[in-house]
């Protein structure tokens, strides 16, 4: 059986990639679900919660690299080009890694989100997350963190009285509307 990362060798038409990204969303929602089941099983101060994150970055790093190979061989491929799941598994796989590679891979995204193949909220996402990761506060009010009760808590925001002008100037809903959202998932929860 190929690695993951040699299955881009053979990829030689947008269509290869976008079956190949397609095939590796479904990789990483997988994990990402597994690694749910385990924090409500578990609970996230448990070992087997810490066992099963470990595992989730061991693959995203392994997707990192496919994401890393696949832009070097072709380019920030647009939706238009692989599809739109395709698409935003490439963001996807960064918004996941780890903050070296977000940095990484940052200057790229913002010119791709100059010409429309990355929305300005995955651009924000993605800011806030390196914020986040460094641990300094986040500017658009994109990051929560899961409490150990499971419902979800806002990182700190900078000059929050300015957030929604900020949030606005990204597309983005306000930060009370998306507040709203988050709360009507935890009391589902």
């Amino acid at each position: 059986m190929k690695l993951l990362i040699e299955l881009v060798d053979d990829c030689k038409s947008n269509d290869d990639v976008r079956k190949l990204l397609e095939y590796l969303f479904e990789l990483d929602q997988l994990s990402l679900r597994n690694e749910g089941e385990v924090a409500l099983q578990y609970g996230l101060d448990s070992n087997e919660y810490a066992s099963s994150h470990n595992e989730t970055m061991k693959l995203n790093s392994e997707y990192v690299e496919v994401v890393k190979k696949i832009v070097n061989k072709f380019g920030w491929l647009s939706a238009n080009e692989i599809g739109t799941i395709a698409n935003q598994t490439l963001w996807i796989i960064v918004q996941h890694s780890d903050l070296k590679t977000q940095q990484e891979f940052y200057p790229l995204m913002e010119k791709e989100c100059e010409k429309g193949n990355i929305s300005r909220e995955q651009l924000a996402k993605l800011i806030d997350r390196m914020l986040v990761l460094e641990g300094k506060e986040q500017l658009y009010g994109t990051q929560f963190k899961t409490n150990s009760d499971f419902s979800w808590e806002l990182y700190p925001i900078k000059d929050i009285e300015e957030v929604d002008l900020r949030r606005n100037g990204f597309g983005l809903k306000s930060l009370q509307e998306e507040l709203d959202i988050m709360n009507e998932i935890n009391k589902s929860r």
